[in-house]
């Protein structure tokens, strides 16, 4: 706990969003350049309040797929 596992591993997303763009570009296959991240419920709030904390709005924009509210793609 405390060691910054979880800035680190936001700052390596956001770090590598320019290959992610290029990585869906790249053939004629239709790729994602979203990062899907799973974390336990416990971890959520901090994963939120580190993305608040440390990037400029819009930087890193992310959804919360939990609960009874949330909508089957």
């Amino acid at each position: 706990m405390g060691l910054g596992k979880t800035l680190t591993t936001l700052a390596h997303i956001l770090s590598t969003s320019d290959s992610a763009v290029q990585f869906h570009w790249a053939d004629w296959i239709q790729r994602s350049a979203a990062t899907l991240v799973i974390c336990p419920l416990a971890t959520l709030s901090n994963w939120e309040a580190k993305i608040r904390l440390h990037f400029e709005e819009n930087t890193i924009t992310y959804q919360v797929f939990h609960g009874a509210s949330r909508k089957q793609c």
